[in-house]
């Protein structure tokens, strides 16, 4: 133990990875606690109805990013990366004002997705949510780039803190769902005000002229990245979209339950190396060096720090939600057992996500992202024209999930010319051997116990 923890003191990536993921496992301590308050006054229905909503949110705030957030990582200077904030910044305000009285004023004929509540209200919610959230992402790239690591520690605390509590407080209200999208927007701009004070990319002000001629020179971005992103967030949206419309917003509520469940390792441990990994091949590709290897030894070592908790929520599921979240949300432990080996996938994924824009390889996340579309697409189609109930529906979603995953790790690899061999030994050895035996485990404890 002494020896890894002189390890981690030594090297700065690993201080790094520590001190996000340290601040992560604080605010994921906060939301649990608060969630077994949270599920007892939100019903799965309006949980559902919340993530309808955010869901649409998502494809929004990828197509007002113009594909510029992850380049603020790239210039030398930080001039540039201020006026990319600013970009995205001004584009951002036009679009939702805009966006919002487009949405109201053709409701009568066409509308994004059916409520409970008033629809007008909810097109005026979408639009703050969407821009804190795009807000949020330029901030976190900007203290990122910056480094600024003890800021970014304090981020994922305020948010969960707020975010729950203020929820937890509208719920009994009985504001519903609204109050639960005003919660996560209060904790957006409470966590942007926290990063404000540390780095301000809007201290600065420059000209037109001068946002115009960096937009030319990242013109790449909006033009190829940006589709590149909307196109794989709208794919990824295709199921809560199909289940919440196809069968009910209950239902969705369940599917999304598991998902967030077992998103944990992700915005815990992988979403805060991938962080890290962005910067340090952002450094190491600028010097021409060799990122094949870091990447892939990266991948490797953080493996099993998620393979341990989506263990558990596999083979233990059932009794864990049971107690944690009640016998309504039990259906949430199915999913969790489907979804679970798409979900180490993810995470292996997501710790090397970026990396096709920073090594300027923007045409190979657009045709990653077009397949991906293309295969979800399919994935829906034909289970909607077998009559699949929601079970069998995410079975085959999960298999098809996991294979676009498996493909985005194989070309990530490719771009960055990692050793091959050790990529196949990672896969199909340590990575398939340890899902097989955690299915077997599952299947002997569930024969033996349930």
């Amino acid at each position: 133990m002494k020896k890894y923890i002189l390890q981690i003191k030594k090297s700065v990536i690993a201080k790094n990875i520590v001190t996000l993921v340290s601040g992560n496992i604080i605010g994921y301590g906060i939301n649990t606690f608060f969630l077994l308050f949270i599920i007892r006054v939100y019903s799965p229905a309006e949980i559902g109805t919340y993530d309808l909503i955010v869901s649409d949110g998502a494809i929004i705030t990828t197509v007002v990013g113009l594909g510029l957030v992850m380049a603020i990582l790239i210039p030398k200077d930080d001039r540039t990366a201020k006026m990319l904030c600013q970009i995205v910044s001004i584009f951002s305000i036009i679009c939702m004002i805009l966006g919002t009285i487009v949405l109201i004023a053709i409701s009568g004929k066409y509308r994004l997705f059916s409520l409970n509540f008033n629809y007008s209200w909810a097109c005026i919610l979408l639009a703050i949510y969407s821009y804190f959230f795009i807000q949020q992402q330029l901030f976190y790239a900007f203290v990122n780039r910056k480094g600024l690591y003890r800021v970014l520690f304090w981020n994922p605390i305020i948010m969960a803190a707020s975010n729950s509590g203020i929820s937890l407080i509208l719920g009994l209200m009985g504001w519903s769902s609204p109050g639960y999208l005003i919660g996560t927007i209060c904790s957006l701009l409470l966590s942007i005000l926290l990063m404000m004070k540390n780095a301000n990319p809007y201290a600065e002000r420059f000209s037109i002229r001068e946002l115009k001629g960096t937009l030319g020179i990242y013109k790449e971005f909006p033009l190829v990245q940006m589709p590149a992103n909307v196109v794989s967030v709208a794919s990824q949206q295709i199921p809560i979209q199909y289940l919440g419309n196809v069968f009910s917003k209950a239902a969705l509520g369940g599917f999304t339950m598991a998902n967030r469940i077992l998103s944990i390792p992700i915005a815990l441990i992988s979403t805060q190396i991938s962080k890290v990994y962005q910067r340090e091949l952002a450094i190491r590709n600028g010097k021409g060096e060799r990122v094949g290897d870091f990447a892939l030894d990266l991948l490797r070592k953080n493996y099993f720090l998620a393979f341990a908790p989506i263990f558990v929520l596999v083979v233990f599921g059932e009794p864990v939600v049971g107690l944690a979240l009640g016998s309504k949300w039990k259906v949430a432990s199915i999913y969790m057992t489907i979804l679970g080996a798409d979900y180490l996938l993810k995470y292996c994924t997501s710790c090397i996500s970026g990396t096709f824009v920073i090594v300027d390889r923007p045409r190979v996340s657009l045709l990653l992202s077009i397949l991906t579309l293309a295969i979800n697409v399919m994935c829906f189609v034909i289970v909607g024209q077998l009559g699949f109930g929601i079970m069998k529906t995410i079975i085959f979603y999960a298999v098809s999930d996991g294979l676009i995953n498996l493909i985005n790790i194989f070309l990530c690899m490719k771009v960055i010319n990692a050793d091959y061999k050790k990529l196949i030994r990672f896969l199909f050895v340590e990575m398939l051997g340890s899902i097989s035996a955690m299915y077997l485990i599952y299947a002997l404890m569930n024969k033996l116990f349930y």
